[in-house]
């Protein structure tokens, strides 16, 4: 009895806090739409991680493409859309 109360009330625990993490993503993503809600993003492309602070949002995005095809469409469509390269460290 006691060991299948144990098995009850673990699978309980890790079910909460199963349950407990999705929201946590979610409020970092909400938190990184807010933040950056013009950001471009490569066709294709899919979300790799999501980081939210109380002032800043990061977007780690995974690309279909070589790197030079993707620094290109960036170019293109950032200088469309009013921004200037300053410098090509």
């Amino acid at each position: 009895m006691k060991a299948s109360l144990c098995v009850a009330l673990c699978a309980t625990a890790l079910t909460t806090v199963a349950c407990e993490r999705p929201a946590a993503g979610e409020r970092e993503r909400e938190m990184v739409a807010r933040a950056l809600p013009t950001a471009l993003a490569y066709p294709q492309s899919t979300v790799a991680r999501v980081s939210a602070g109380g002032d800043a949002a990061e977007l780690t995005l995974v690309a279909p493409a070589p790197a030079d095809a993707v620094l290109a469409w960036y170019r293109q469509f950032l200088q469309l859309n009013g921004w200037r390269t300053l410098s090509e460290a």
